[in-house]
């Protein structure tokens, strides 16, 4: 691969790239090595952190649409909330989650180790989303890390990191899960929910509660993410968690899915 351009080289995105690309690379490069998780010292992890990775494991072995599992979810808002995530479900996305996050040597392979970029101008992890292939990242519904830092070179801080460490969490309590369960739709399964569905206006999802009929929720436009993001606790810059489908399925106090 590439080497780094002398005028990015030494920048802290620099350095966290080259970081992450070496500390996988010398990770598969351990005899008899299959898989490699990375996680970041500025995440504190769940008691069952590893039962996700078992399950995604398992998940990558036999779905060649996956190419990674994390332990985080971008949607899963406030603990305050108290949103109706399942400790035992994990979900698709088209958008990697990091934090907390594993791979195969067989995926880092073919998709990253040798076209590494030299030079990623807005972080290493904005360069991997968008070179995986049509890939998808499994994640579970309910986090299993939390932010717990604000010092370093790129760590949010102020308001973003206090908002991130009241994120929901599985916390250290609770248990292990024996059997998760992958949610999701596939094409025609996706076109006949969706003909179903009633249609809610951005106004009327507000007031969504556990006792309201399921609803589909279509923003527009690119520009109505951030309005989308308050009202419904979302990622606040762009929209994350997708599937391929476009499909963000979010729960609710009560269940409302």
């Amino acid at each position: 691969r590439a080497g780094t351009p002398a005028s990015f080289r030494g920048s802290p995105l620099a350095r966290i790239s080259e970081h992450v690309h070496r500390a996988m690379r010398e990770a598969f490069a351990t005899p008899g090595a299959e898989y490699a998780l990375l996680l970041e010292d500025d995440l504190r992890a769940a008691g069952d952190f590893f039962d996700v990775f078992s399950a995604g494991v398992a998940l990558l072995r036999r779905d060649a649409t996956l190419w990674c599992a994390s332990a985080w979810n971008d949607n899963a808002g406030p603990a305050s909330r108290n949103y109706a995530w399942r400790r035992d479900a994990l979900r698709r996305t088209a958008y990697f989650p990091g934090l907390g996050w594993m791979t195969s040597k067989k995926r880092w392979e073919a998709l990253f180790s040798e076209t590494w970029s030299a030079a990623p101008t807005t972080g290493w992890d904005h360069w991997l989303r968008a070179n995986t292939g049509g890939r998808e990242c499994v994640f579970p519904e309910l986090p299993r890390v939390r932010h717990a830092a604000t010092d370093g070179s790129t760590n949010v801080r102020g308001n973003e990191a206090d908002a991130l460490e009241k994120f929901a969490f599985a916390g250290d309590g609770g248990g292990s899960v024996s059997t998760f369960r992958l949610e999701g739709f596939d094409a025609e399964e996706l076109r006949r929910t969706v003909s179903v569905l009633p249609r809610v206006s951005l106004d009327a999802a507000r007031g969504l509660s556990g006792n309201d009929s399921a609803g589909l929720l279509v923003a527009r436009l690119p520009e109505d993410h951030p309005t989308l993001a308050r009202a419904l606790d979302l990622w606040h810059t762009e929209p994350r968690g997708y599937d391929r489908h476009g499909v963000l399925a979010l729960r609710r106090a009560g269940g409302a899915a």
